[in-house]
């Protein structure tokens, strides 16, 4: 109870902070106070006593109502208080912040400062930010409640902080990359670059994190995963483990190199059957630094993605159809196949960035990017997702920054 009143404090704190402002704000602000801006002029506005004090009513209207609510939920249906708890302060937290940042931001504009496009921005989505920062801490306490109650769990936690850290990398490598399709859009709205990429950061994390859990837990109920992180974690000899190391090196980055050369053969075929026209349209030309960084995105991220969660989702799926323990091959083939299928699709909205999207460059899309998911799905069944991630780095390094290089030179 006393951790509890403690984050209740911080509301209160809030509230209490934000009537004084607005009691000492209240005789400087204008009659009639602009509340809607359009192009950065006002376009609407109310009576001050209603923009002064009608924010702060709702506030606290709003805090009282989830209060109430929440405490005749948790005697009708006996959940987990303190648990239970810790969501409702997570929705009073935001909703208060929502309500109380816009109404600064509206203060702020009416004291005769610039409107700023970026302020408003900041203000409206720090609730999102906070509400992704919370529920990632409770997610997070929930899973070390569970370490602590499963010894088993403790494995998993190991590999995921580790899967989960380098996926977080390779989402700060394809930034880079990604804002070269990006840049002229947002300038059009006036929304600075670098603060769509933040978000874009957030919302990433926010969604791997998920998937690499489950792709985990998944993964070993199918009997595949990162095979050598997994010996790794277990303890064994660090000679065993650099030779099996050296082998699915060399193996699969001849695969990666044999891949992407294949790849470049059917791309060269679908060049001569597109128009002109759609050749011409691709006029957006990333700097080979960051095609190099942005292939640390591919070989982690879309291996998180399409191998240790989808193509083991798959898996996981036929396994129960069949109401049976063991895999068949052909299972894993469908799998395989399906997963990339998804891989292919996964690439079209980056590819409607640069072309018009129609019925032959989405086959080229599917098909390009399908021989390579059957390789590295091949490779995550037989090796390991290492190996996958592996095979997929140096497809992508010879398919990005060494076939550009070459073309360039002659």
């Amino acid at each position: 109870m006393i951790k509890i009143r403690k984050k209740e404090i911080v509301l209160w704190f809030l509230l209490t902070l934000h009537i004084i402002g607005s009691i000492y704000y209240y005789q400087i602000m204008p009659e009639e106070m602009a509340i809607h801006w359009s192009q950065g002029r006002p376009d609407n506005w109310a009576s001050k006593k209603w923009v002064m004090t009608l924010p702060l009513i709702a506030s606290l209207s709003i805090y009282l109502v989830i209060t109430f609510f929440s405490k005749l939920l948790i005697k009708i249906f006996f959940v987990e208080i303190d648990k239970y708890r810790l969501y409702v302060f997570g929705i009073k937290l935001v909703v208060i912040v929502f309500i109380l940042a816009n109404h600064l931001d509206i203060i702020i504009n009416n004291l005769g400062y610039e409107f700023s496009y970026i302020r408003t921005i900041l203000f409206s989505f720090s609730p999102i930010i906070l509400a992704i920062l919370y529920i990632s801490a409770v997610w997070t306490k929930e899973r070390l409640k569970e370490i602590q109650r499963l010894k088993t769990l403790s494995y998993y936690a190991k590999e995921f902080f580790i899967l989960f850290g380098i996926s977080l990398l390779g989402i700060l490598c394809i930034l880079p990359y990604i804002s070269n399709f990006q840049r002229q859009i947002f300038l059009k709205i006036n929304i600075p670059l670098v603060l769509i990429l933040f978000f874009q950061f957030i919302q990433s994390a926010f969604i791997f994190g998920p998937i690499t859990w489950f792709g985990i837990k998944l993964s070993k109920k199918v009997n595949l995963g990162a095979l050598l992180l997994e010996s790794i974690i277990r303890g064994e000899t660090w000679n065993n483990i650099r030779k099996r190391f050296y082998n699915i090196l060399k193996t699969s980055i001849l695969i990666g190199v044999i891949t992407s050369m294949v790849i470049i053969f059917f791309d060269s075929i679908f060049n001569k059957l597109l128009p002109s026209t759609l050749n011409d349209s691709v006029n957006v030309n990333p700097a080979i630094w960051q095609r190099f960084l942005a292939s640390f995105y591919g070989a982690i991220n879309e291996e998180i993605f399409s191998r240790l969660f989808l193509m083991s989702l798959i898996l996981w799926i036929l396994m129960k159809i069949r109401k049976r323990a063991e895999i068949i091959s052909i299972e894993i083939w469908i799998a395989i196949i399906i997963s990339s299928i998804m891989f292919g699709i996964g690439h079209l909205p980056l590819a409607s960035n640069l072309i018009s999207i129609t019925l032959p460059i989405v086959l080229r899309i599917l098909i390009l990017n399908g021989i390579g998911g059957i390789v590295f799905g091949y490779l995550y069944w037989k090796k390991g997702l290492e190996a996958a991630m592996i095979a997929h780095f140096s497809a992508d390094i010879i398919l990005h920054v060494v076939f550009p290089l070459f073309l360039r030179s002659t």
